[in-house]
């Protein structure tokens, strides 16, 4: 009965201590809750990077230390990429705004290399894709549109238009070989090819290059 108890007793206090120390850590603050939750993970050498609300955090993965890097005070950060020493991270406004934002932050200096509006008037400029890196562009997928976007400048190369993308029932875009694959869904689904075709596409100027 004694080492029941006894147990029970260090059971209790290790999950006690478990639940404790994100808070020690993080200098005993409850910013990292937001009530507009997360982004994705993404892991950069030593650090993590994510979104959370409107602030873009780094995480120190050896002393566990998470540091507030960015605040777009409107903006919830939904999705973040790292591509060599430049992150790129972006979201919708909040609570009012129809446009997404995408910013390019340069992860040597900490400093911010450019910020891209986005229209999409139907989904309040949520991105619902993962951001997807190429040699000289990003991608990023908003409800209605997807775009690509320079690397460089943050100039817009392209728009693939008239188009669903990001729910449980479509298809994730994705970049193979400097080739960009997306699943054809037509906004109105009177297009004989959607919901049944796969594009196959140039990822700086949009252009079709077939069809599966």
């Amino acid at each position: 009965m004694r080492i029941s108890r006894t147990y029970h007793f260090w059971f209790f206090i290790g999950i006690l201590v478990v639940l404790l120390i994100p808070t020690v850590a993080c200098g005993g603050t409850a910013e990292l809750v937001e009530e507009h939750g997360f982004s994705n993970l993404v892991k950069n050498g030593d650090t993590l990077w994510f979104g959370a609300g409107y602030k873009l955090y780094r995480l120190d993965l050896n002393q566990h230390i998470a540091t507030v890097i960015y605040d777009t005070e409107d903006v919830v950060i939904s999705s973040v990429q790292v591509d060599g020493k430049t992150l790129y991270f972006g979201g919708h406004h909040s609570p009012s705004g129809n446009d997404g934002v995408i910013w390019s932050f340069d992860l040597v200096r900490n400093d911010i290399l450019w910020k891209q509006e986005i229209e999409d008037s139907w989904w309040h400029g949520s991105i619902v894709t993962p951001i997807l890196i190429d040699n000289e562009v990003i991608i990023v997928g908003l409800r209605t549109a997807m775009y690509s976007i320079d690397k460089v400048d943050g100039d817009i190369k392209c728009k693939i238009a008239n188009n669903w993308f990001g729910t449980a029932e479509l298809l994730t875009p994705i970049l193979i070989d400097g080739q960009l694959f997306y699943g054809i869904n037509t906004i109105g689904g009177n297009d004989p090819l959607s919901n049944r075709t796969i594009a196959i596409a140039n990822p700086s100027s949009g252009q079709t290059l077939g069809t599966i």
